[in-house]
């Protein structure tokens, strides 16, 4: 398992040879758009699956905090609103400081890095 690797230098290189030199899966995680890329199954050699990842839809939401009653979804839905579907907010999501810490980081790490 090997997340935020493209901070690596020749990163692909390494992977391509661990795939030649063991029988091992290997799993690659990242945030940054260069993993998004189509260059990704060029430098693995097409020997990739990609899974993406979105937030939480609502219905989601509501399995993800164990919601199971019905009542009050209005205020569930104003709370989806306010903290969004990232998983790990929901952690978080009664601490408004630390919620806006995060999506100021994420907002700083991906979509000013790609603009």
């Amino acid at each position: 398992m090997l997340d935020e690797v493209q901070n690596v230098e020749s990163w692909e290189k390494a992977i391509n040879s661990f795939n030649v030199d063991f029988d091992i899966d290997i799993y690659i995680t990242g945030s940054n758009a260069y993993l998004l890329s189509s260059e990704l199954s060029t430098l693995l050699s097409g020997r990739y699956i990609e899974i993406k990842m979105y937030p939480l839809s609502f219905k989601e939401y509501l399995i993800f905090n164990k919601y199971d009653d019905t009542s009050n979804l209005d205020n569930k839905f104003r709370e989806y609103l306010k903290y969004g579907g990232l998983p790990a907010i929901t952690l978080i999501k009664y601490n408004d400081e630390l919620v806006l810490s995060y999506l100021n980081d994420i907002y700083n790490t991906i979509v000013k890095k790609i603009s």
